[in-house]
């Protein structure tokens, strides 16, 4: 769920909005697959290179917080780097 969260903090500020419901509406496509057991199918190959494909760009850190069995995007900067400092989501912290 973490990572979950994070990455989708970092897509949410890094894909075009086209992209992004492009990439949602195909990852029904993506479960049908496997839930037909077509792991090994052309389809399944073609999939994974559009995800590729249009998460080459995502890139950022992001800085979650957990607390009481809740976990929330304290932080977020998408076009930062390992040891860049980053941008406050929330005001005050």
């Amino acid at each position: 769920m973490t990572l979950g969260l994070a990455l989708a903090e970092i897509e949410r500020t890094t894909l075009a909005p086209r992209l992004a419901a492009l990439k949602a509406s195909l990852s029904w496509a993506y479960a049908a697959a496997i839930d037909d057991g077509a792991w090994f199918s052309t389809s399944r190959t073609a999939l994974d290179a559009f995800v590729a494909a249009a998460s080459a760009d995502v890139s950022g850190v992001v800085r979650v917080q957990l607390f009481r069995g809740e976990c929330r995007v304290a932080e977020s900067d998408a076009s930062a780097g390992v040891g860049t400092p980053l941008s406050s989501v929330e005001a005050g912290l």
